[in-house]
């Protein structure tokens, strides 16, 4: 099959300006890409669809998760501490983990043979920039959802965390990493820690309920949590 060398290259590896995306997938997007995932109508490693899934959950960077070494986690906390050079700002970001992430974390770690989460195919690098994109572009006519990337995933988390779940924009930018605005940034030191817990765990259980009860509005998820 003949393959475009160039179909990888990005406009800022060749010095363009990119233009800011705003794709973000919707509750049934999510809902189908997820299926697909658990279905056998592929044949993407363990490694790849548990990224794709953690990244659903979580909505860190890739290459936070790409980097990811076993040590950085503590399951008897539910934590995870991405250390700062890792991290796009430069600064270690915590990261709790919800029963969802952990039980995809765990089955991973029962066939693990590297110190990496998310390993390459020779087990001793961790995946490559290019893999879980190219993973993805692949699938994108199978599960019939065009034009999405793993960055998309990461702002997808943050759209229906806020539309959805109606969580706190300053909690969700928290849970992203992100730095507050200077002033804000200088007076408030608060790391809300246990918003972020209290967040994420709504949200794996917002997708629990999506699979298992096809949850897909605020009130209903409520109506099941109560």
């Amino acid at each position: 099959m003949a393959t475009n060398p160039a179909s990888n290259i990005r406009t800022r590896d060749i010095g363009g300006i990119e233009k800011s995306r705003e794709r973000f997938l919707t509750i049934d997007e999510i809902k189908k890409i997820w299926l697909f995932l658990d279905s056998n109508s592929h044949n993407m490693t363990l490694h790849t669809k548990s990224a794709i899934k953690i990244i659903i959950l979580t909505g860190v960077r890739t290459s936070e998760l790409r980097l990811a070494t076993w040590s950085e986690f503590n399951f008897e906390d539910s934590l995870w501490t991405i250390p700062a050079d890792h991290c796009k700002g430069g600064v270690s970001i915590k990261i709790h983990l919800s029963k969802q992430v952990q039980n995809i974390l765990l089955e991973l770690r029962k066939t693990s043979d590297s110190g990496y989460v998310i390993y390459g195919a020779d087990h001793l690098k961790p995946l490559s920039d290019s893999a879980l994109a190219r993973a993805i572009k692949r699938i994108q006519n199978r599960v019939d959802i065009p034009q999405w990337c793993a960055h998309d995933i990461r702002r997808s988390f943050a759209t229906q965390l806020g539309e959805t779940l109606r969580i706190d924009p300053v909690v969700i930018e928290k849970c992203l990493g992100h730095k507050m605005p200077k002033i804000m940034a200088t007076y408030n030191k608060n790391e809300m820690l246990h918003e972020r817990k209290e967040a994420l765990d709504q949200w794996g259980q917002f997708i629990e309920n999506l699979l298992i009860n096809n949850i897909v509005s605020i009130n209903q998820y409520k109506e099941i949590a109560l």
